[in-house]
């Protein structure tokens, strides 16, 4: 199912840049949104538009005819709560239902959203779809915004062919410093101790930010509407991509180890993903990370 024309929310972040330049490759015509004017893609089929989800909503800055929206963007203020609520709500749950009555409005076909694995709820077992989700009264505000987005598209699933992707610690090039790959590496660099939990820490499959894309790219062109979670193959501890990171850094990390409280470690269930290649592993994404992108 080649659908031409795509509308990508968060076009200027880490996954938007690499989703757009890979749909322009692949002769799509792209529509970005972003908080501010960058002109990061020079080229004739992309069209960037600016529009920040924080303030009021002009539907007539959006195109007319589309037939995916990609909704990736999220609010930068995730972690500064309850600072940042409003901030927080806004663009990561209040944008979500604007863009769902737009996509509605204007029979948008498909709409994609980007969800997280922080939505499950904590334990040592290994995550799937059917995981038990966070329940009222969970602390983790930034999750608690995302299922909030979930429960909202379940309600149009019927208008619109929608698709939920929960990923689970993307990392790539030019990543937020907030984020958790970057600020491993800036701690493993400055010699500051890095905390664990249990001897090894939490076990992880993250992804690099290239095969995240193309996994966007595959769902784009697919008719499989649901829920799916977004991960790398790699199982591994924090403890263990700390010592990669250091391998290449040729420095010695530090540790501290406080007690085990969860595990985030996905299941990929092999009938709920499309293709099974990926470009990069752990060690190969890493050195791409730390190297800015120079393979």
């Amino acid at each position: 199912m080649k659908q031409n024309r795509v509308m990508v929310t968060g076009a200027n972040g880490l996954l938007g840049k690499v989703l757009t330049r890979r749909l322009l490759e692949n002769g799509y015509e792209v529509f970005g949104l972003v908080r501010e004017k960058t002109d990061f893609v020079d080229l004739k089929n992309y069209h960037e538009i600016e529009l920040n989800l924080l303030s009021e909503f002009n539907y007539e800055k959006l195109p007319n005819e589309i037939d995916t929206v990609v909704h990736l963007a999220q609010s930068p203020e995730f972690k500064n709560f309850p600072n940042s609520a409003n901030n927080i709500f806004t663009v990561n749950t209040l944008s979500t239902l604007k863009l769902l009555d737009y996509a509605r409005q204007t029979d948008v076909k498909k709409f994609i959203y980007a969800s997280s694995g922080a939505v499950y709820e904590g334990n040592n077992e290994l995550i799937t779809e059917h995981s038990k989700l966070i329940e009222i009264g969970n602390s983790n505000f930034y999750a608690v915004t995302k299922l909030a987005s979930e429960y909202l598209i379940g309600t149009y699933k019927n208008l619109i062919n929608t698709t939920i992707l929960r990923f689970f610690f993307i990392y790539g090039p030019g990543q937020d410093s907030q984020m958790l790959f970057p600020a491993l590496a800036t701690r493993i660099r400055d010699g500051v101790p890095i905390t664990l939990n249990g001897p090894e820490g939490i076990r992880i499959n993250p992804i690099h930010v290239i095969d995240a894309a193309k996994r966007v790219h595959e769902f784009i062109e697919s008719e499989k509407p649901g829920t799916f979670n977004i991960s790398g193959h790699q199982s591994v501890t924090i403890k263990e991509i700390c010592d990669l990171m250091a391998s290449e850094l040729k420095l010695m990390p530090k540790y501290e180890e406080t007690e085990m409280t969860r595990n985030f470690e996905t299941k990929i269930e092999l009938d709920t993903v499309i293709h099974q290649d990926v470009e990069f592993d752990l060690i190969e994404g890493i050195r791409d990370m730390l190297n800015g992108g120079a393979r």
